[in-house]
């Protein structure tokens, strides 16, 4: 017995989606793997918010991510960068760590007088 022909579109409609959102997750969780890494295998790393998104044309892709932790919350700029692409990286994911605790991201910048004393 052969599938309608009204089913053929629908189908492909749907293993395009399913193909589309594994191929979406993996490239999260190899961003998030490569993150847990810099913490202790016992430490809680979980995604709380995504930011800013970027996408070329290309296939490239970036993301900012706030992340909470074991250790505080922390910023994180993830990148993809396909292979066809970009043919001479090492590998197609890239981290890289904003913030950390108590750091200066996000705090006023205090400004000094010309005698070195704070401006109030």
């Amino acid at each position: 017995m052969s599938a309608s022909p009204k089913y053929i579109p629908l189908t492909a409609v749907l293993l395009l989606f399913v193909w589309s959102v594994a191929s979406a997750s993996s490239v999260e969780s190899s961003w998030l793997g490569l993150i847990k890494e810099n913490f202790a295998p016992s430490c809680a790393v979980t995604l709380t918010k995504v930011g800013k998104t970027v996408s070329g044309n290309n296939g490239l892709r970036s993301e900012q991510w706030f992340l909470q932790t074991c250790q505080g919350k922390f910023e994180y700029w993830v990148s993809y960068y396909p292979t066809s692409a970009f043919p001479n990286r090492t590998s197609p994911y890239e981290v890289k760590q904003v913030s950390k605790p108590g750091g200066s991201v996000g705090t006023p910048n205090i400004s000094f007088k010309a005698d070195g004393s704070a401006a109030a």
